[in-house]
């Protein structure tokens, strides 16, 4: 598997909880990242490309969106982009992924959505880290 490291120490279970939609085209990514955020404590959904998080998206209101830049038919910059028109009250709670955050293009589309980014494969506490970051500058909202 790609993109993930697991944790080297236990990590607290003291998250602020909340709904993630986790967005990324690699299954195991999905399983593995999606499993250790429910055992911290959050609520996830998983979307397999950018079309399944913008239907997600249309059903519900996420605390955070962990989003792949990487992904076949629609990018994570063109989900962010149909977010902006589509889902505005969103474009602040997204923490972009890659394997490649260094390129213009990703650095502009960090600046633009003013969010955390987490370089791949990275460990689940630089991820929850990045997540709790979004958390704590967005207005908290009731989750349903």
């Amino acid at each position: 598997m790609t993109g993930v490291t697991p944790p080297s120490q236990p990590t607290p279970l003291n998250p602020i909880r909340g709904h993630i939609l986790l967005v990324d085209d690699e299954d195991a990514v999905r399983r593995v990242v999606g499993t250790l955020l429910q055992k911290l404590g959050y609520q996830v959904t998983r979307a397999a490309s950018g079309t399944a998080a913008l239907a997600a998206l249309q059903e519900h209101d996420y605390d955070v969106m962990i989003c792949d830049l990487c992904m076949p038919e629609l990018s994570g910059a063109e989900v962010y982009a149909r977010m902006e028109h589509e889902h505005p009250s969103m474009t602040n709670r997204v923490v972009f992924t890659s394997g490649d955050l260094e390129t213009d293009n990703a650095r502009a589309l960090l600046a633009r959505a003013g969010g955390p980014g987490v370089q791949k494969p990275y460990d689940i506490e630089t991820l929850l880290t990045a997540v709790r970051t979004v958390q704590a500058s967005t207005p908290q909202r009731k989750s349903a």
